[in-house]
């Protein structure tokens, strides 16, 4: 004979919700927008190495790009 499960034991179990997973998922939320911010800049990175080709260097362009994020991000309505 073979044990088989309970039927209880073969459904399936409830998720949990974001807020019960004692803030993981808002870590997860904050790694994303973290992702997000970092593409951003480095959009922004590119556009102004390629309109001052020459006038900038890469890390010139990737500072003044995070200041121009964190600018914006300061004016945003909290």
């Amino acid at each position: 004979m073979y044990n088989l499960p309970a039927e209880n034991d073969m459904r399936e179990k409830p998720q949990e919700s974001e807020d019960s997973d004692s803030g993981l998922s808002t870590t997860f939320r904050q790694v994303a927008n973290g992702e997000e911010m970092m593409s951003r800049i480095a959009a922004i990175a590119d556009a102004l190495l390629e309109q001052y080709a020459g006038s900038l260097t890469q890390s010139e362009a990737i500072e003044l790009a995070t200041q121009a994020v964190q600018e914006g991000l300061q004016k945003l309505p909290k």
